[in-house]
């Protein structure tokens, strides 16, 4: 029996699971060091999920984004996203049709300039603005 304004039983998720779809949880819940202290994931499968921060993450190599919303994100560049401390390294990971909100996303340089090509609306912390 659950009272009124109480949440519901948070749902028992498998973290270590290669998919997953349609769920909704802070994302920092993969924050699980792991060897040498590197936190990271890789190859895992995200679907039309909500995943919502405070949250830092490092775009490593083959990670992808489709049909994604970023809402109430910043973008770094990084030279190294892998070395930036307490951030999840993100390796030949998918997200599909998810809704990304307040994370810290650092970029290589390559992957940065990719970005503000395709959206150019987009600000990235660490690259040089110049002005007319």
């Amino acid at each position: 029996m659950s009272g009124k304004g109480l949440p519901p039983p948070a749902p028992d998720l498998d973290l270590g699971a290669a998919i997953f779809a349609e769920v909704t949880l802070a994302f920092d819940v993969f924050y699980r060091p792991g060897a040498a202290g590197r936190v990271g994931l890789t190859g895992r499968r995200f679907l039309r999920c909500n995943l919502a921060g405070p949250a830092l993450v490092a775009l490593g190599t083959g990670s992808r984004f489709a049909d994604c919303i970023f809402s109430a994100c910043s973008f770094t560049l990084a030279a190294d996203p892998a070395t930036v401390p307490g951030a999840i390294l993100l390796e030949d990971c998918l997200f599909d049709d998810c809704i990304l909100t307040r994370w810290s996303v650092f970029l290589p340089p390559a992957l940065a300039a990719a970005l503000l090509r395709d959206m150019p609306e987009a600000r990235v912390f660490g690259l040089p603005f110049g002005g007319g």
